[in-house]
């Protein structure tokens, strides 16, 4: 019996848990990092710290006017990413800590020579958490993003991301994926990721600051836009926003990966397509072009049902049968016209159907063309399957680049917003 007492105590003693304790204030907190592909294989990695006394709540601590103020940027050409990390810590005071970073962007140069070489830092060392999100900076480096990025009203990196996420659900330009989920889409058979797009404007890029001084004249705003920034509505193509002044991040479009690689583009209009048929698509505003005049109209667009993709198999063909069923709620009418009405409400619910069915066509074909399928149909088709061997032997995405594709779109206006119809001018 003293024998076994014995040994409780010593096993006691060894099974200590402080003995890799660190305190608060040895460490750093890093909020966000950037992986660019660097020269002779290596990678440049970019962390942003916190520095802790800008989050001080003393009333001698410096209030802080933006992130720039609160963070400092470290950028460390290695290997690996974790020979980075590793040497990050010789060049700050503190231990660098990881448990609270919220995004980590790669550069879309390393995104097309493929990632999946990249990923296995983030998944075995135990400070990051799969709730982490995945960014692409288009046409530009992820530390470029980092340096420039200055958010309008927050101060913290984890605020921004969470505001940044809520947005997303709510307009629909782009999908936001954390590192659980793109691992999950990497590893399942008959799927494609895809990751969220940030394009860096450089007009609002070249000025100084975000205070209204340094905001670009009109005159210069319409100087500097480039005619595809002009010509094509905003979300349309996979290029900055003509505007001046804010954040000088954009988060539209998606990037579309293959075989780890990046292969493709996507545009805001894409995206909100693309999460109509992915079920990730909560809600938006879309704005069409009037079919009789020159003005526009505005509608917030939501599912009214779950989306519901029917395939048969026709001739040793797939055949795809989309039925979409939305719902709209008027938001505007340029052209004062009394459409909301039994009579000329089909005159706007058509000429939605025509653009939203054409836009997803287009969608659609853009995917079998890259040989891809992030819409994921191949989800509708397993319940046809008997055994989980013969579905991840179904090679779908060949079925899928030769499949016939019928789409229905069903709008109904629901409300019609606070005016049922638009103010009479009196001449």
């Amino acid at each position: 019996m003293k024998c076994l007492k014995f040994m409780y105590v010593i096993l006691l003693l060894l099974c200590a848990g402080c003995w890799d304790n660190r305190e608060l204030e040895q460490q750093i907190f890093v909020q966000s990092m950037g992986v660019d592909k660097g020269l002779n294989g290596n990678v440049d990695v970019t962390f942003r710290l916190a520095v802790p006394r800008a989050f001080g709540t003393s009333a001698q601590a410096p209030s802080t006017k933006n992130v720039g103020e609160s963070t400092k940027n470290i950028t460390i050409s290695a290997r690996s990413i974790l020979e980075a990390m590793t040497l990050a810590d010789v060049v700050t005071e503190r231990t660098l800590n990881y448990r609270h970073i919220r995004a980590i962007t790669f550069g879309e140069q390393i995104a097309r020579e493929g990632l999946s070489h990249h990923l296995d830092a983030f998944v075995r060392f135990p400070e990051f958490r799969r709730s982490v999100y995945f960014f692409i900076a288009k046409g530009t480096t992820a530390q470029t993003v980092i340096k420039t990025a200055n958010p309008v009203v927050e101060t913290s990196v984890s605020r921004y991301i969470e505001g940044l996420v809520r947005n997303a659900n709510r307009m629909g330009f782009v999908r936001m994926v954390t590192l659980h989920e793109f691992l999950v889409e990497t590893e399942q058979p008959n799927v494609n990721v895809v990751l969220p797009l940030i394009i860096t404007n450089p007009i609002v890029a070249s000025e100084k600051d975000g205070s209204s001084k340094s905001l670009t004249s009109l005159p210069e705003l319409h100087q500097k836009s480039s005619s595809e920034m002009i010509e094509a509505p905003g979300a349309s193509k996979v290029t900055p926003l003509s505007r001046a002044g804010g954040n000088s991040s954009e988060f539209i479009g998606l990037a579309v990966f293959k075989g780890g690689k990046m292969i493709d583009d996507w545009s805001g209009w894409d995206s909100m397509v693309y999460g109509l048929l992915r079920g990730t698509y909560k809600r938006g505003v879309w704005t069409f072009q009037h079919p009789n005049n020159k003005y526009t109209f505005s509608m917030e667009i939501k599912p009214s049902r779950k989306e519901n993709v029917v395939v048969e198999w026709s001739d040793n063909q797939a055949v795809l049968n989309v039925d979409l069923k939305l719902e709209a709620n008027v938001l505007e009418l340029q052209s004062l016209e009394q459409h909301v009405s039994p009579e000329d409400k089909p005159v706007l619910e058509q000429t939605m159907n025509d653009v939203i069915r054409e836009r997803t066509e287009k969608l659609i074909s853009k995917a079998q063309a890259d040989g891809v399928d992030p819409m994921y149909f191949a989800r509708f088709i397993r319940t046809q399957m008997f055994t989980t061997d013969e579905y991840e032997n179904l090679n779908w995405l060949e079925w899928f680049a030769k499949a016939k594709v019928n789409v229905t779109v069903e709008t109904k206006i629901r409300r019609p917003g606070l005016q049922i119809q638009p103010p009479i001018l009196r001449e």
